[in-house]
C-alpha cells in the first residue's frame, strides 16, 4: 500500500482525523527544524510564496495553490487572525491605514445606488393617479434596497445604542423617513431620472400651498422636484383624470358633486384694472361613482311616467314612520350613553357591548370607500349671485325644477332636463341645521366674536354646540345617578345604563305637547321657562348630533329616518328651500323613483 502525503498548501476545513493527526505533527516538526536551521521564519516563507514571481519556479507552485480558491486558504488564514484579539487590532489598524476598507465600501455602495436606478426612474409623463394614491415617504424606497449604505446612515444616527434602547414604534418609524428622505437626496444626485420620490414630495408640498422660492429651494436640495415640473405633472394630472372621468360617464351610473374653494395668490398684486385678484374663488366639481347603482334601474322614462301616474305627497306620507321612529329612538339612546366612556375611562367597558351600538339602517359596507373623479376648477365664484346663476347650488336646484315644469312639454328627455336627479349636500344641510337658534345671545355674553354672528364658522360652531350637549347630558347622568365615580363602582348592567338613558331622554330631551286653550277664568300654571328651554334645546342638538354621526358612518338609512322631523325643523327656522329639497327627495324615494333605484 502506498500512501499519499497531505497537501501543505492547503488549510483543512475541518479538523484534521486523528489517524493523521500525529503524522501530521511530525511533518510540520520536521519542516519548522529545517526553517530554523536555515534562519527563516514561517511569516517570511509565507511572504516569499505570496511574492513569488509566476514564471513557473518551485515557490509559484504554492503560491498558485495558496491562492486557489476552492481551498479557500486566505479566508482561513483571515479568519483565524481575526479570533485574535491582538490580531483583530492590527487588522483594523491596517484597513484604517490603507483606506482599502473605505475603498471596498464605496465600490460596494456605488454598485448598490446603481442597481437601484431602474426602480426609482420615473419622468414627469410617467405620473399616473394611482402613483399619487400610493405615494408613501417611508415605503417609497423599499423596492430599490441599499443594505450597506443602510447600515452607513444607521450608525450615524444611532448614538452611542440609543435607538436600541428606545424601541417605540413611532420612533422607528420617524429614523425611517429620516433615512429615505437622505437616500433618495442621494440617488437623485446621482441620476436625475431617478425621481420617483421627487416628483411626490414635489406635488404635496405644491397641494399644501407652497410658494415657488420654497420650491425652487428644496428642489436645489435635491428633495422635491422643481416647480417647472411640478405644474407640468399637474396639469398631466387633470388630463388624465378628465380621461378617466370620461371613460366612466357611459360605463356606471354616477353623480356631479361640487363645492366652492378659495386659493390664496401672491400678496404683490398689480393695481390695474383686470389684474388678479389676492384671493381667487371658484368652483371644484367631482364625479362620485353611485354605489350598487345600475342603468336599468335609473331610466328616465320609467321614473317620468311614475311621476305622471303619483300624487302629492300628503302630510301623512311626509311623516316619519313608525319603524323609523323607533329606530332613531335607539340612536339616541347611544348618544346618551357614549358620553359616559368619552369623559369617564372607567365606563370603558361598555363602549363597545353590542346592545350599546348604533342599529345599522342601511350603511355602506365595512372598509368601502367610494371612487371619485376631480374634475377641472373652474373659476365661477359659487358664492357670487352671478356664480349662482351658473353654477347648482341649492338655490338653483330650485331654479333647475322650474324649468324642469316649464319644458315638461319638449320633445326629449335632455331638453325637459328629466335627466337630472337633484339632491342635497349633506355637508350643507348639516351646517345650515346649526346656524339658526337663539344661542348667539350667549356667545354674545361670553364674547365669542366667532360663533355671535348670523353665519358662524361651521367647525367652531359644531364643536362648541357638541360640548354643549355634552356637558347638558353629564348633567342629566348625575341628577339621575349621582356621584358617576361611586355609579361605577356600583358596576351597573348594560341593561341598567340603557334604561338609565331612556329615563333621561323621556325626562331632559322630550318637551311637553303645547298647552291647550286655557278657559278665560282658569289660573295660569307656574312652569320652570329656563327648564323647558334646555329641553328643546337638548332635543334639537340630539338631531344634530345623530345627522353628524349617521353621516361619520356612512349610515345614510339613519339620515332618511330623520329627514321627516328636519323638514319641519328647516321650516319653523325659516330655511324654506331645504325643507323643500327635503320634501321633494322623500316624494322621489316614495313615489318618483324605481324601486331598485330608491
Amino acid at each position: 500500500m502506498s500512501s499519499e502525503s497531505p497537501d501543505h498548501s492547503r488549510i483543512p476545513d475541518s479538523p484534521v482525523p486523528p489517524s493523521l493527526n500525529s503524522r501530521v505533527r511530525e511533518i510540520d516538526e520536521a519542516a519548522l527544524k529545517h526553517l530554523t536551521s536555515a534562519r527563516i521564519t514561517p511569516t517570511k516563507l509565507l511572504l516569499e510564496i505570496i511574492n513569488a514571481s509566476s514564471s513557473g519556479n518551485f515557490l509559484s507552485n504554492f503560491r498558485s495553490s495558496f491562492f486557489k480558491e476552492d481551498y479557500r486558504n486566505v479566508s482561513h488564514l483571515l479568519d483565524a487572525i481575526w479570533e485574535v484579539e491582538k490580531g483583530r487590532d492590527q487588522i483594523n489598524a491596517w484597513m484604517t491605514q490603507k483606506e482599502c476598507a473605505v475603498e471596498l465600501v464605496e465600490s460596494l455602495i456605488s454598485r448598490e445606488f446603481e442597481d437601484a436606478k431602474k426602480a426609482l426612474s420615473m419622468k414627469s409623463s410617467e405620473v399616473s393617479l394611482s402613483y399619487i394614491e400610493n405615494w408613501d415617504v417611508s415605503e417609497l424606497l423599499d423596492p430599490a434596497p441599499t443594505p450597506i449604505f443602510k447600515r452607513i446612515l444607521n450608525a450615524a444616527m444611532d448614538e452611542e445604542g440609543k435607538i436600541k434602547a428606545q424601541r417605540t414604534p413611532a420612533h422607528f418609524a420617524r429614523l425611517k423617513v429620516c433615512r429615505s428622505m437622505v437616500t433618495a437626496q442621494i440617488h437623485h444626485a446621482r441620476s436625475f431620472y431617478s425621481s420617483k420620490h421627487q416628483i411626490g414630495l414635489g406635488l404635496f408640498t405644491w397641494s399644501l400651498g407652497s410658494a415657488q422660492q420654497l420650491m425652487d429651494v428644496l428642489n436645489h436640495c435635491g428633495m422635491t422636484a422643481s416647480s417647472g415640473t411640478v405644474m407640468s405633472v399637474v396639469a398631466d394630472l387633470a388630463n388624465r383624470s378628465i380621461e378617466e372621468a370620461i371613460q366612466l360617464i357611459p360605463s356606471h351610473p354616477h353623480s356631479f358633486a361640487y363645492d366652492n374653494f378659495h386659493l390664496a395668490m401672491s400678496i404683490f398684486c398689480e393695481q390695474r384694472p383686470g389684474a388678479p385678484q389676492k384671493v381667487q374663488t371658484g368652483t371644484f366639481p367631482l364625479l362620485y361613482q353611485l354605489f350598487r347603482a345600475r342603468f336599468e334601474h335609473m331610466k328616465a322614462t320609467s321614473m317620468r311616467e311614475r311621476f305622471r301616474m303619483s300624487d302629492g305627497l300628503s302630510l301623512v306620507e311626509s311623516m316619519p314612520m313608525p319603524q323609523q321612529q323607533m329606530s332613531y329612538y335607539q340612536q339616541l339612546i347611544v348618544h346618551v350613553v357614549r358620553i359616559l366612556p368619552t369623559y369617564y375611562s372607567s365606563f370603558s367597558r361598555y363602549e363597545k357591548h353590542p346592545l350599546l351600538q348604533h342599529q345599522p339602517r342601511r350603511s355602506l359596507p365595512e372598509g368601502h370607500k367610494t371612487q371619485f373623479y376631480p374634475l377641472r376648477i373652474c373659476m365661477i365664484e359659487e358664492a357670487s349671485v352671478g356664480g349662482n346663476i351658473r353654477v347648482h347650488d341649492n338655490l338653483t336646484l330650485a331654479r333647475t325644477r322650474s324649468v324642469q315644469r316649464h319644458r315638461a312639454a319638449e320633445k326629449t328627455a335632455w331638453e325637459r332636463r328629466d335627466i337630472f336627479e337633484l339632491g342635497i349636500g349633506l355637508f350643507h344641510l348639516l351646517m345650515n341645521l346649526i346656524w339658526p337658534g337663539t344661542l348667539s345671545f350667549f356667545f354674545v355674553i361670553l364674547e365669542k366674536k366667532r360663533l355671535a354672528g348670523d353665519k358662524p364658522d361651521y367647525h367652531t360652531l359644531l364643536t362648541s354646540l357638541t360640548q354643549i350637549l355634552d356637558g347638558l347630558l353629564l348633567e342629566a347622568w348625575q341628577c339621575e345617578c349621582g356621584s358617576l365615580a361611586e355609579f361605577n363602582r356600583s358596576s351597573p348592567s348594560p341593561q341598567d345604563i340603557q334604561k338609565i338613558a331612556q329615563r333621561i331622554l323621556k325626562k331632559y330631551a322630550s318637551p311637553p305637547p303645547p298647552l291647550k286653550a286655557k278657559k278665560k277664568d282658569e289660573p295660569e300654571k307656574t312652569t320652570d321657562v329656563i327648564f323647558e328651554n334646555t329641553r328643546i334645546l337638548i332635543r334639537d342638538l340630539l338631531y344634530v348630533a345623530e345627522l353628524n354621526r349617521a353621516i361619520s358612518d356612512g349610515d345614510f338609512g339613519r339620515v332618511e329616518d330623520i329627514f321627516p322631523d328636519l323638514a319641519r325643523i328647516f321650516c319653523a327656522a325659516g330655511s324654506n328651500n331645504y325643507c323643500h329639497e327635503i320634501l321633494y327627495f322623500l316624494h322621489s324615494l316614495k313615489k318618483v323613483w324605481t324601486p331598485e333605484f330608491a
